[in-house]
């Protein structure tokens, strides 16, 4: 199935965890620091998400997360559209964390979508939801920091149409005065703040979301810069007042009447 780090794991392996078993089945993604891999928990046969770590090197990362999902899950995270974390083990020196199976992204659920973008009907719940998650790390005082449309997952597009859960909490943490200057969140869903190295709180998460929300209406991000210095250039001329060329508006990006007819119950 995957060659990882000396690791080979095959379909039908069992992964062995202090409470349990693991059959994996098939990988569901596969990046730099390490490998989701769907599986089947053999004593209760649910189907769950494994997230096996492929360097030494990137464990304390690993348990900086765990930490912070520890700490959600004492909090009643899964009740807030996040998702549910199950446990944490070493299997051949990897690091794992497993967490509930979700269906696919927002990223994917967008192009499979008609013209790749949303209905506004299909877009007022997601962000109904997503707000709550926010709302709730915003009281724990957790900022996820890498917010965007692949991080949101759908729990089953089908059976549970439009009920979404945030994911991949490896670069979250609860101290923004530690990270002022540090490279965060992904360049098309960066805020201000962090794009200036200005000090922030979690409204930066929010900012992604406004982000996220205008993709999911017209299906093209709303800042898609290819470096830092055009993403100042976009920003620049989205504040820019149009009824007054060459002044900008120190309040918001969109009026608030342009948000209200689009996002906004009528």
């Amino acid at each position: 199935m995957s060659q990882n780090s000396e690791l080979e794991i095959s379909v039908g392996d069992l992964i062995p965890s202090p409470t349990t078993q693991y059959q994996a089945q098939t990988i569901l993604g596969n990046g730099v620091y390490g490998v989701v891999i769907q599986c089947r928990n053999v004593t209760t046969d649910e189907t769950v998400a494994l997230k096996m770590i492929k360097s030494m090197e990137n464990i304390d990362c690993a348990k900086e997360e765990e930490v912070t999902l520890q700490t959600m899950k004492a909090l009643h995270s899964d009740r807030f559209n996040i998702v549910r974390f199950n446990e944490s083990f070493t299997y051949k020196g990897h690091y794992c964390l497993v967490f509930e199976h979700l269906d696919m992204d927002l990223q994917k659920f967008k192009q499979i979508s008609p013209g790749q973008h949303l209905q506004l009907k299909q877009i007022r719940p997601i962000l109904q939801q997503l707000a709550t998650s926010l709302e709730f790390l915003n009281s724990a005082g957790i900022i996820h920091a890498d917010l965007k449309p692949d991080n949101i997952m759908l729990v089953d597009h089908v059976r549970k149409p439009l009920k979404v859960k945030v994911i991949d909490f490896g670069l979250a943490f609860d101290d923004p005065e530690e990270q002022i200057g540090d490279l965060l969140q992904p360049l098309w869903y960066r805020s201000p703040e962090v794009l200036y190295k200005e000090p922030f709180s979690g409204a930066i998460d929010v900012w992604s979301l406004g982000c996220i929300a205008a993709e999911l209406s017209t299906g093209r991000p709303l800042f898609p810069a290819s470096n830092e210095n055009e993403l100042m250039r976009q920003f620049a001329f989205a504040i820019r007042d149009p009824e007054h060329e060459g002044n900008f508006l120190p309040h918001a990006f969109w009026p608030r009447r342009w948000m209200e007819g689009r996002f906004m119950p009528g």
